[in-house]
């Protein structure tokens, strides 16, 4: 029996906007770069899988190309801000079909264990120490997240919150803000954000922001 991996694969609208943002060539190395792949979805849904699955990169299923090769994109693709990038192409499209929800807006921290350690991690006081970092997420009135900054998880969630706020995409003056303590559970439904197992900030920020256009673009009504 095949195993199908079709519910584990990018959203083709997701997939449209990204593939918009992609440069023609790849970056050229020392080694004069790699052939370009003649096609990228396949890529994209590996990494869209890693996601959902939290498996680790040399545990991706070989019908989604080879997982250095799929790595080596996926960096490629951090550097360049293809992901947050894809956000802010799905929040301009949630505004225009929907509008953001200005009543309020909703805050909160949440803190992920982070076993690998690396940049924006720290001892967790309340868990015995371990390492983690702690995300604080900024939504609309609606859930859709408008902001997101990643912290060490010693780090006081006032500080954090600040930077939440001053880096959100869309801002509007006097709008309320208020707390609540389950924002972060609709991320958890996704097995790769529940734990960062990678050391650069940057990379679980990356995983976090296809999340983020994903809720965009569900609450959008862009996937029926």
């Amino acid at each position: 029996m095949v195993r199908s991996f079709d519910r584990y694969r990018m959203p083709e609208q997701l997939w449209i906007q990204m593939e918009s943002l992609l440069p023609a060539r790849p970056r050229t190395t020392r080694k004069g770069g790699r052939p370009r792949l003649q096609k990228l979805k396949p890529v994209a849904d590996a990494i869209f899988y890693k996601m959902r699955t939290g498996c680790q990169w040399n545990a991706i299923p070989r019908v989604f190309g080879a997982s250095s090769t799929i790595h080596d994109y996926f960096q490629e693709w951090v550097e360049l801000g293809i992901f947050e990038r894809i956000w802010k192409l799905a929040l301009t499209e949630y505004e225009e079909l929907r509008g953001t929800s200005w009543k309020h807006q909703l805050l909160d921290t949440a803190t992920v264990k982070a076993p690998l350690g690396g940049e924006k991690t720290g001892r967790n006081p309340t868990d015995r120490g371990k390492l983690g970092s702690k995300r604080s997420i900024l939504v609309d009135g609606r859930g859709v997240p408008l902001s997101c900054e990643i912290a060490g998880a010693n780090i006081h969630d006032a500080q954090i919150v600040q930077k939440t706020l001053k880096k959100r995409k869309y801002r509007r003056p006097r709008n309320r803000l208020r707390k609540r303590m389950h924002i972060h559970s609709w991320a958890n439904q996704f097995r790769g954000l529940k734990v960062r197992w990678e050391k650069k900030a940057c990379n679980y920020e990356a995983l976090l922001h296809i999340s983020f256009a994903l809720t965009a673009l569900r609450i959008a009504g862009v996937f029926g």
